[in-house]
């Protein structure tokens, strides 16, 4: 069972990561958005515990953010590249 848990944990970090790649910034505050949803009604329903709740908020989020951070530099550094390819190809 906690393989499975982390095997969805890793697989909403690459989707993550993905979706931050976009043109569109805000696309990458869509899952952290979600997460703190679920932690608040994990919080509220489930009377999860305060040091449960923000050791479980400063990890997730952490990992999120850094994911939507990663992704946004590589859209970044790809858009880089491109814009130098066509500035050589427009040299020539």
């Amino acid at each position: 069972m906690h393989y499975l848990l982390w095997g969805a944990g890793m697989a909403l970090l690459v989707i993550q990561y993905f979706i931050s790649k976009q043109r569109i910034v805000m696309l990458g505050a869509i899952l952290p958005t979600v997460y703190i949803i679920f932690l608040v009604w994990l919080f509220v329903e489930r009377d999860a515990s305060w040091k449960d709740s923000i050791i479980l908020f400063i990890i997730g989020m952490a990992l999120l953010l850094g994911e939507w951070i990663a992704g946004w530099e590589a859209y970044k550094k790809k858009q880089k590249r491109e814009l130098e390819k066509m500035k050589g190809r427009d040299l020539t």
